[in-house]
């Protein structure tokens, strides 16, 4: 079953979207253990929100044309309160997440080291401040339980070997390219402490801020990897990676 669920732009109001998902589940007879959630821009801040006010019902999450890393003010993540707290909070549960944006949204999200100077007027809302971007992606492996890299590990990414790393600006575990409805898609995982695999940063070639077929194809091979343990909350690798 697919919902299809339009925000109300209150973080608050949305939770009716948890009501309407648990009387279906009566009404349907739904395997609860796979609900997954996922938003395009704005609405992926929204539906970050509702994975981890929710976490115990949700199996995985993937954002659509947002941030790599996690942002701390109001100003910048105004759907998605985050802060000391709730990061501490988010290391409380594994939610698996894939994000995805293209490489040239308007906001100038990728890579991590580049401030976005070259920029047409109009490209970009402000978000080009290097150190604010390594710190949020600092924040994001923080919250994930991923292990920290430094400031010169992010920043040397400008000049890796590996092409996924250098467009992402984002040191990966494993990396891979996709050559997909005629762009390449790269592809970055990033291992937790646990050595898993459940933190996914994906960049689509040439891609401006928008929804794209390929944006589903991707995360749902994702998505699809991953259950809830029900009784105890943990979550469950359906197949390896």
């Amino acid at each position: 079953m697919i919902l299809l669920w339009f925000v109300l732009e209150n973080r608050d109001e949305n939770d009716m979207l948890h009501d309407i998902l648990m009387r279906t589940a009566g009404e349907e007879k739904l395997d609860l253990s796979r609900v997954y959630i996922t938003g395009h821009s704005h609405d992926g801040s929204f539906a970050t929100e509702y994975a981890f006010r929710h976490p115990g019902d949700i199996a995985a999450l993937a954002t659509l044309g947002n941030t790599p890393g996690l942002r701390h003010t109001e100003k910048t993540m105004p759907f998605f309160i985050f802060n000391s707290e709730r990061c501490e909070e988010m290391r409380q549960w594994d939610i698996p997440t894939v994000n995805i944006c293209g490489c040239c949204e308007f906001r100038d999200m990728i890579p991590l080291y580049d401030a976005g100077d070259h920029r047409r007027a109009g490209q970009t809302e402000g978000n080009n401040d290097i150190m604010y971007n390594v710190e949020s992606w600092k924040a994001r492996l923080r919250a994930y339980c991923c292990p920290p890299r430094t400031t010169e590990e992010i920043l040397a990414t400008k000049n890796s070997r590996s092409k996924v790393e250098r467009v992402l600006g984002i040191p990966a575990d494993k990396k891979e390219i996709l050559y997909m409805d005629g762009y390449e898609n790269y592809i970055a995982d990033i291992r937790n402490e646990e050595g898993r695999y459940h933190l996914r940063m994906i960049a689509l070639q040439n891609m401006p801020h928008t929804v794209t077929p390929l944006m589903i194809d991707l995360s749902w091979s994702f998505l699809c990897r991953f259950a809830r343990n029900l009784k105890n909350g943990e979550t469950v690798e359906l197949y390896e990676p």
